[in-house]
């Protein structure tokens, strides 16, 4: 079971953040999420600041907790890198 930190860390790079989580097995896990998979508003996808950068993860944080254990589900690891795939059907499944 993963044990999401309380906030979102930036990464280094542009467009990305990271969120660490814990698990009992492997101890530490970071997902790194890039930005550019979430709903951005119109006209601001590559025109974030590192402030904004987190704001928009903790706007999806139920989305990117979601991608998270669908990634480590499928790909578990100590450094898993979201991918489009991991984000697939999350509305519906939030919704159910």
């Amino acid at each position: 079971m993963l044990v999401f930190d309380d906030g979102f860390v930036l990464s280094g790079q542009r467009n990305c953040c990271n969120l660490w989580a814990r698990e009992p097995k492997l101890n530490r896990i970071c997902f790194l999420i890039h930005t550019n998979l979430l709903p951005h508003q119109k006209g601001t996808e590559n025109q974030l600041g590192d402030l904004a950068e987190l704001q928009l993860c903790e706007r999806e944080r139920p989305r990117i907790e979601a991608a998270c254990r669908r990634a480590f589900t499928n790909r578990p690891g100590r450094l898993i890198e979201l991918q489009p795939s991991d984000f697939e059907n999350i509305d519906i499944l939030q919704k159910a």
